[in-house]
Formats: structure tokens, C-alpha cells, sequence
């Protein structure tokens, strides 16, 4: 979608905090994704950020093992998807036992897309994940740690009616009004 100037609503939930903090789309910026999975989301981020110095998170060793090297070695046709793919670093370890041990205001933006919790049941590619993932939630304590750590804010990626969005409103939404799935954006000076 990007390569033909089409939007991606994880790109616009960026954007959305690059703009509120006075920053171009050109400008550097460190992103966090604490639950990489299979590395697609951080993709996008690359692909449309060049200049953001990515990491991601993943607490299942197979997957791990698999997006890291996949990360690391898979050469696609086009250049640009081949170098978005190399920009990525990925660590193998939670979020719960990631973030207190980064300081305040040490990444710019951090990012979670737990599984969730009503599954979308047309994403056939996440049916023999499930058991292998680590499933982790979003509580009291890791809102906090990501407010702590972020220095620009924290998106969430659920569908609109989950129980995160209940306890934890975000100050934006984005997504399509009709959309199964949507970002949560959360800005840190609003927190």
C-alpha cells in the first residue's frame, strides 16, 4: 500500500505523534515494538520511517528465532523492502521485563500489539502461532512503564471494543470507522 501512495493506518498513528511533537516525517526517531511477532507492523514502520532506529521485542524463542533471521538474511525484490528489513534490530525478551530496566525518556515512541483478545478469525497466518506466543496484557503497570519510557507516546494496536481500550481511552484513535482492528494513540503529556 505504501509503495503506491496509499495510506497504513500504524504509519498515520506515527504521524500522529511526530506532528503533535513538531517533528517531519524526515526527522530520526527511536520506535520500540514490544510485541514483534513476526516483524510485519515494524516492517511498515521502516518502510515509511527510514531514518527510525527500530528494536523489537519477542518473548517466544521460536518466533524469535525465525523473525530475527528472516530480519536478517530474506532478500526481496525491491531494495527498499530488502533495507527496511535490515533497519530492524530484535531482542529476544518481554515487555514486563524490558521496560523497567530502560530509563525515563529513552525511547520515543513504544508500540503493542498483543494478541488479541477476540482474535480476528479471517488472519489464518496467526492460527498456528497461537500456543507458541507468549500472550501478555496490558495492565496498570505496563501503562505506566511505557509512559515512564516513552519520550513522545505509546500506540496500541486492539480492536475497538477491547477491554484495553475501556481502561485506557486513548487520546486518538485511528483507524477506518468500520475497521476490525485500530491504533490507540497516547501522547505523554497528556498522561
Amino acid at each position: 500500500r505504501l509503495q503506491r501512495g496509499e495510506g497504513d493506518h500504524l504509519v498515520n498513528a506515527v504521524q500522529v505523534i511526530l506532528d503533535k511533537k513538531g517533528l517531519s516525517n524526515k526527522d530520526k526517531f527511536t520506535f520500540l515494538d514490544c510485541t514483534i511477532g513476526l516483524g510485519s507492523d515494524s516492517m511498515v514502520v521502516s518502510y515509511g520511517y527510514p531514518q527510525a532506529q527500530i528494536t523489537g521485542l519477542e518473548g517466544a524463542l521460536p518466533i524469535w528465532l525465525a523473525t530475527s533471521h528472516g530480519l536478517a538474511h530474506y532478500i526481496h525484490s525491491e531494495d527498499s523492502v530488502t533495507n527496511a528489513l535490515r533497519r530492524i534490530k530484535v531482542n529476544h525478551d518481554t515487555f514486563e521485563h524490558y521496560l523497567p530496566n530502560l530509563p525515563d525518556n529513552s525511547i520515543d515512541i513504544i508500540y503493542f500489539d498483543p494478541m488479541f483478545e477476540v482474535p480476528v478469525e479471517e488472519s489464518p497466518q496467526f492460527k498456528p502461532l497461537r500456543g507458541h506466543t507468549v500472550e501478555s496484557h496490558i495492565d496498570d503497570k505496563i501503562m505506566a512503564q511505557a509512559m515512564r519510557v516513552a519520550t513522545y507516546g505509546v500506540i496500541i494496536k486492539e480492536r475497538p471494543f477491547s477491554s484495553v481500550f475501556q481502561n485506557y481511552p486513548p487520546h486518538q484513535w485511528v483507524g477506518g470507522k468500520y475497521s476490525r482492528i485500530g491504533y490507540g494513540v497516547y501522547m505523554k503529556e497528556l498522561m
